[in-house]
């Protein structure tokens, strides 16, 4: 499984423009490690999103890109639609992108 995470509007949004996106490869991680990805983006799937009721106008917006098996799929959520499995998802994911075991 493969994760990456991009993140833009907000009031930093100037700060990341060009900015790659974050990623994760569960190849490159320890087993245990990659067996907490796959259990927070199934948590993540497995809930209804959070409505964006549209009042926050200067939320940010994470999208997570999830390749798995041959199949991308694509979660975005802004900070006013956000769930706390999602949090722990793109918490996780800004700690781990880049690691080696």
């Amino acid at each position: 499984m493969r994760v990456s995470l991009a993140t833009s509007g907000g009031l930093a949004a100037a700060l990341q423009l060009g900015r790659p996106p974050l990623v994760v490869d569960d190849t490159e991680l320890p087993v245990a490690v990659a067996g907490e990805l796959a259990a927070l983006v199934a948590a993540v799937r497995a809930e209804e999103p959070v409505p964006d009721d549209g009042r926050s106008r200067d939320a940010s917006t994470a999208t997570l890109t999830v390749t798995e098996a041959g199949t991308t799929t694509v979660l975005r959520r802004s900070d006013a639609a956000s769930s706390p499995a999602w949090e722990e998802l793109v918490t996780w994911v800004r700690r781990h992108a880049g690691a080696r075991p």
